[in-house]
């Protein structure tokens, strides 16, 4: 039987003190802090993937919350849960690489709905994305995206007079 862990509270994590020795207090769902003998606080989170153990850090307290290790937390296990290495996913995330850009979550958006358009509907849609923003904002990363990169966007539009499309291209 599975032993029960008590969720830790950010006042044990905030006052552990080093000892001798470096030492663990576990929150539950792999997921523990290490407190160093240099005092130092680290996340850690174990899980299993392929049947092998795995570590991967979820960085150093007070920098990385409680609470923010516990939404790292579940982000992983549920990349572990569709079949994706938490640690793979971690080490794409520190080379920068981003995710989600505009083209991913556009081409996500297109494929769920393409059914219920029409040919000349899907035909007009990818010739805006292909032709008027794909070029520009393409591998922008979708969380960062902001109104002024819109508006740029326009603006470039607006540049090459192509009003209806510009128009157009907002509706869609």
């Amino acid at each position: 039987m599975p032993k029960i862990i008590k969720p830790l509270s950010d006042t044990q994590v905030r006052n552990a003190k080093p000892k001798e020795k470096d030492y663990k207090l576990s929150d539950g769902g792999g997921m523990y802090v290490i407190i160093k003998k240099t005092g130092a606080k680290w996340w850690r989170l174990n899980y299993l993937y392929n049947k092998k153990q795995k570590t991967i850090s979820l960085g150093v307290y007070p920098e990385v919350s409680l609470l923010e290790a516990r939404e790292q937390r579940e982000y992983y296990k549920k990349a572990l849960k569709d079949g994706d290495d938490p640690s793979e996913i971690k080490r794409l995330d520190d080379q920068g690489t981003v995710k989600y850009t505009f083209k991913k979550v556009a081409e996500d958006w297109y494929s769920l709905n393409e059914e219920r358009f029409s040919s000349s509907y899907r035909q007009s849609v990818t010739g805006y994305l292909n032709n008027h923003i794909y070029p520009y904002i393409q591998d922008n990363n979708i969380e960062t995206l902001t109104t002024l990169d819109i508006i740029n966007l326009c603006k470039i539009m607006e540049q090459k007079n192509i009003l209806e499309t510009l128009r157009r291209t907002l509706s869609r």
